[in-house]
């Protein structure tokens, strides 16, 4: 398959599917807190760049199944996790634990006190989108089957030097038929080597970034604030796959586009990122970027302008002549929301062709395109209750 001549990008977790059971190798156990004894969750385990590797579960509980004749014999296990200490075993030591239960623990680091940055009274933050948008073209990424967990799919965001802070990142979700899956959200320095693969996890604040995605999700957003995550330049974002809920086979595809520097890929825990296509996730970040009064004081008067300009529709919600309050109107597009007055009045942003959803209890939800006109009167259905039947004289 030729990614330079088609634009999909595939994660395709598909290793060691199919061992013998005669050749092959189990390593079971449970990874537990050195000092409290409490068992960890989701733990990167696996053989440095082998394509060998998992994650522990809620329970701190994991399997690791692999091929002894395919191993190179000075293989090193590498078990980490945010805020822990990184453990390490060789091979030959493993020997002996190979049919048994092998406990690890792991000493907790000490928080990495995040860089003080120092700077004048003369400047000011202002948010700052980046990050790539898929504009309805068909390119998309994807995991498929559920062998190898704590592999990762990232792209390389292209930003401005500077100071900034990351709030928050969205996606949408192409395609999900499992019930459900947990990813880790990773946020690396691109100072992996020449080829600026994802090196440092600039994520300080010793705790992971989870966000489960359900089967119905199309548009993800995730709350970076909590995490305190400071970049000043090019940077990282990754999905990794942790757990995998359901039944069915796992088809995960987002949305992607051809743009920007491109795109890598870790096929397991522990693994060895490779960089394989010039087409890149369909990752967008909200962010705040530190520059001058200067400059912040112009970006204010052209961002007032614009919002002047952006269109608006507005309109009343009616139902039996009446003007009906408290209706939620939802923008499908942009995900804007807004409710009615007291006198049934709404006023949303919205282009020609945007879908306008309005919702209310005891009214049946219903959906209009916005016309070239910026005025929509919209007439409400009350939703037809069911008579129970009266109860027969005895």
């Amino acid at each position: 398959m030729n990614f330079r001549r088609i634009s999909k990008i595939c994660l395709l977790i598909l290793f060691h599917a199919s061992f013998l059971v005669w050749s092959q190798s189990d390593i079971y156990g449970k990874i537990v807190d050195e000092k409290t004894k409490e068992p960890v969750p989701f733990v990167n385990i696996g053989f440095v760049e082998e394509g060998i590797g998992t994650t522990s579960d809620e329970n701190g509980d994991f399997l690791l199944e692999f091929r002894r004749a395919e191993l190179d014999p000075e293989a090193i296990l590498q078990i980490s996790s945010l805020g822990y200490i990184t453990k390490t075993l060789p091979r030959n030591e493993l020997n002996s634990f190979t049919g048994k239960e092998l406990t690890v623990y792991l000493e907790p680091s000490d928080l990495e006190l995040d860089e003080v940055f120092v700077f004048n009274d003369g400047k000011e933050f202002i948010p700052d989108k980046i990050g790539y948008a898929n504009y309805g073209e068909g390119n998309f990424g994807y995991w498929k089957d559920d062998f190898a967990l704590g592999g990762e799919l990232a792209t390389r965001i292209l930003a401005k030097d500077g100071l900034r802070e990351l709030h928050k990142l969205s996606f949408r979700v192409k395609q999900a038929p499992v019930d459900s899956i947990l990813l880790r959200i990773n946020i690396y320095d691109d100072d992996g080597g020449v080829y600026k693969l994802p090196g440092t996890n600039l994520n300080k604040s010793g705790n992971n970034i989870f966000c489960k995605v359900y089967n119905y999700s199309e548009r993800v957003h995730v709350d970076l604030n909590p995490f305190k995550i400071f970049v000043e330049d090019d940077f990282i974002v990754s999905l990794e796959l942790v757990k995998y809920y359901g039944k069915s086979e796992l088809e995960f595809a987002l949305d992607a586009t051809y743009q920007g520097f491109g795109s890598y890929r870790k096929y397991t825990s522990q693994d060895k990122w490779t960089k394989f296509s010039n087409t890149n996730m369909a990752f967008e970040l909200e962010t705040s970027l530190l520059v001058s009064r200067r400059i912040a004081k112009r970006f204010h008067g052209i961002l007032v302008k614009k919002i002047e300009k952006k269109r608006k529709v507005s309109g009343f919600t009616i139902a039996s002549g009446k003007m009906i309050p408290n209706v939620e109107v939802k923008n499908l597009r942009t995900s804007e929301k807004t409710m009615t007055d007291k006198s049934g009045r709404y006023v949303i942003h919205a282009k020609k062709g945007d879908v306008l959803v309005f919702t209310k209890e005891g009214f049946d939800k219903s959906g209009y395109k916005a016309s070239s006109k910026t005025n929509m009167n919209v007439q409400m259905k009350r939703a037809l209750e069911l008579i129970k039947p009266a109860t027969p004289p005895n």
